[in-house]
C-alpha cells in the first residue's frame, strides 16, 4: 500500500486480488465473485481500490454484449475514487444496470441518473446449515432440461420483467412443476460457480391459476438442494423489499436477510450536469 493517504486503484484486478476484495462479503458480492470464472471472465473487469489503514473497495464491471451492470462494494470513499478513476480513462459504460448498497448510492448519484428511479430490494442467502427443505408430501418439482425450452418459455413469457435464455437453462439448475401438459411454476439459477462454492437462485415464478399451493417454495427447494448437495456451500437470491409473502417462503427454507439494496437503469450523466442538475 502506498504511503501517502491517497486511493490505489487497480482498473483490472487479475482473479486472485479481485476475488481477495470480493470475498470480504460473499454474499453480497456473489454475482460478482461468479462473474470471475471463466464463463464470463471474458466480459467481466474487476476495479479494487486500497488506501493505508482504511478497508478497501471494488466495483464490477460487466459488459456482456446483451447484457451490462455495476456493483460496487465495500468503502464508499473507495468507490468512489474507482468510480472517477473509470470516468477519467472514458471507461465508465454510457447505461448500465446497477446493483447497490444505499451508502453507494451518492458516490454513483456522481456519474449516473436513474431515469426510472431506485427498485428497493433484498438480498438473501441460505447455506449447508441452515438449509430446511420441506419434509412430508413427495415434492411436485421434477428437474427441467434443454428439451423443456419451449413450455418454460411459454410460462415465463407472461413474465414480462424477467430474463430467460436458452443458455441459463442449458448450463444451470432448473426445476418446474407440470400439470396438464404445461409447466405452471418453475424456477432456476441465474449463476452457478461451482469453483467458488457460490450460486444464486432466480426467475422463480408461479403462473396466476397455480399459485397458493406452495408451488413455488417446492421449486425453489429443489433448487437449492441440488446445488448444496453438490459444490455449493452458499446460495443467494433477490427479492423485492416489499414482497413479504416471498420472504416469509424462503425464510422457511432457512434464506436468511443479508442486506437491502437498490436495482436501477443507470445513464451516464452528460460532462458538466452536476446531480443537483436533475433528479434520479
Amino acid at each position: 500500500m502506498p504511503l501517502d493517504d491517497t486511493w490505489r486503484i487497480e482498473r483490472d484486478a487479475p482473479e486472485e486480488r479481485a476475488y481477495a476484495a470480493l470475498a470480504a462479503d460473499r454474499r453480497w458480492n456473489g454475482y460478482s465473485i461468479a462473474d470471475l470464472a471463466p464463463a464470463t471472465r471474458a466480459w467481466t473487469r474487476v476495479a479494487i481500490a486500497g488506501r493505508r489503514g482504511e478497508a478497501g473497495a471494488a466495483c464490477l464491471f460487466y459488459g456482456h454484449p446483451a447484457f451490462n451492470s455495476l456493483i460496487p462494494h465495500g468503502n464508499p470513499a473507495g468507490v468512489a475514487a474507482i468510480l472517477a478513476d473509470a470516468a477519467a480513462g472514458s471507461l465508465l459504460p454510457a447505461a448500465t444496470y446497477v446493483l447497490a448498497q444505499e451508502r453507494h448510492i451518492p458516490a454513483l448519484t456522481e456519474h449516473y441518473h436513474f431515469p426510472q428511479g431506485h427498485g428497493a430490494m433484498l438480498r438473501m442467502a441460505v447455506d449447508r446449515v441452515s438449509f430446511a427443505p420441506p419434509t412430508g408430501e413427495p415434492s411436485p418439482a421434477i428437474r427441467l432440461n434443454e428439451a423443456d425450452f419451449a413450455p418454460l418459455s411459454a410460462l415465463y413469457d407472461t413474465y414480462p420483467d424477467g430474463v430467460f435464455t436458452a443458455d441459463q437453462l442449458a448450463h444451470g439448475v432448473f426445476y418446474g412443476v407440470r400439470e396438464g401438459g404445461a409447466i405452471v411454476a418453475a424456477g432456476g439459477t441465474h449463476v452457478v460457480a461451482a469453483e467458488y462454492g457460490l450460486a444464486a437462485v432466480g426467475n422463480v415464478f408461479v403462473a396466476p391459476a397455480a399459485r397458493g399451493r406452495g408451488l413455488g417454495g417446492a421449486v425453489t427447494a429443489a433448487i437449492v438442494g441440488e446445488l448444496l448437495a453438490g459444490p455449493c456451500r452458499e446460495v443467494i437470491l433477490n427479492v423485492a423489499a416489499d414482497n413479504a409473502a416471498a420472504q416469509k417462503i424462503y425464510r422457511r427454507l432457512g434464506f436468511v436477510p443479508h442486506c437491502p439494496y437498490s436495482e436501477a437503469s443507470a445513464v451516464l450523466r452528460q460532462p458538466g450536469v452536476s446531480p443537483r442538475d436533475d433528479t434520479p
